[in-house]
């Protein structure tokens, strides 16, 4: 993603050990979120990175014009993810699970939520966008059987994947599902 000021975001995952132009992630033997901001010219303004005892993919991925990234992890086991100083609790029962984070223009979490059912229901992520205003923001993915997002408890097909589209505002309150 581009910023309006032509900052570049990448995000993405690594089992390490990477090095963005001088910024080392150690080795992990589970893959690992990053997210990296880099200046016009290509220079690295900073680089944070996912912890966690098991398996952390991004699934979508989005900047606005201020430059606030938001992305939606897939986490495939369950434990504590730390995001920076964010901890997010992916509860035991749990087969996968989502994170939808927000980090703002120097790469501090502005704020996490997990989406995801107790009870061994599967989800996975699909996308993220944001729209021109930078207000709203769109999240996909699919889900078995169940899926709780923000207050919402959406109930599928429990032998075939189920779809969901989900709006936020830039704050992280759920709009619809």
């Amino acid at each position: 993603g581009v910023d309006t000021n032509g900052n570049v975001y990448v995000a993405g995952h690594v089992y390490g050990p990477a090095s963005f132009s001088g910024t080392n992630l150690p080795y992990s033997a589970y893959q690992n979120f990053f997210l990296a901001a880099y200046n016009s010219t290509g220079g690295v303004h900073w680089v944070r990175q996912s912890v966690a005892g098991y398996d952390i993919r991004c699934k979508g991925f989005a900047v606005d014009g201020a430059g606030n990234s938001y992305a939606l992890l897939y986490l495939k086991g369950t434990g504590n993810v730390t995001l920076g100083t964010t901890i997010v609790n992916n509860p035991s029962g749990y087969a996968s699970s989502l994170v939808f984070v927000k980090y703002d223009n120097t790469g501090t979490v502005q704020w996490a939520q997990l989406l995801g059912a107790p009870g061994g229901s599967d989800t996975s992520g699909c996308g993220v966008a944001v729209d021109p205003a930078g207000i709203n923001v769109y999240v996909c993915g699919l889900f078995e059987a169940s899926i709780t997002i923000g207050t919402s408890n959406l109930t599928g097909s429990a032998t075939s994947w189920n779809i969901f589209i989900a709006k936020f505002n830039s704050s992280g309150a759920l709009t619809w599902v």
